[in-house]
């Protein structure tokens, strides 16, 4: 029983360093890296007989690839208005 117990708890103490250690890469990238903004996309209406196909777009290239150049142009667009 004592060994399931120091189990659990070692376990634990791994789940709480790689926590410690994500929150610490996350402020690294924030200092270090190119800032970036995260955003979430919803499955579209009406496709929600697609979910799987709409979640397997987040590991495709060509989907990626087109998302980043949209994305580009779309933040450049709102950051030249911001400007003016």
């Amino acid at each position: 029983m004592g060994k399931i117990l120091d189990r659990i708890l070692e376990k634990k103490e791994k789940m709480k360093s790689m926590d410690k250690y994500d929150e610490n890469r996350e402020k690294f990238k924030e200092v270090m890296g190119k800032p970036e903004i995260k955003i979430s996309v919803e499955l579209p209406e009406g496709y929600e007989n697609r979910k799987k196909e709409f979640l397997e777009l987040q590991k495709e290239e060509a989907f990626l690839k087109d998302v980043s150049k949209s994305i580009g142009r779309i933040v450049k667009k709102h950051l030249k208005k911001k400007k003016q």
